[in-house]
């Protein structure tokens, strides 16, 4: 129980890094089909975004 508490916040603000320091993907290189890398890096965030909220979602839904 304890270890779901401390994932939560882990697992909200892992988006949130991932987009928020842009001198991590501040590049054009690797492409993927075509396509800059700084601009699939920031479309990858969006699913993983979704899965990590619906991870949280499913891990409070029980409690209250």
């Amino acid at each position: 129980m304890r270890q779901r508490r401390l994932s939560i916040p882990v697992l909200l603000s892992l988006p949130l890094l991932g987009t928020l320091l842009p001198w991590v993907y501040n590049k054009r290189d690797p492409q993927l089909l075509d396509v800059p890398f700084f601009y699939w890096y920031q479309l990858l965030w969006i699913p993983l975004s979704v899965l990590c909220t619906l991870t949280v979602y499913r891990l409070t839904r029980d409690e209250g």
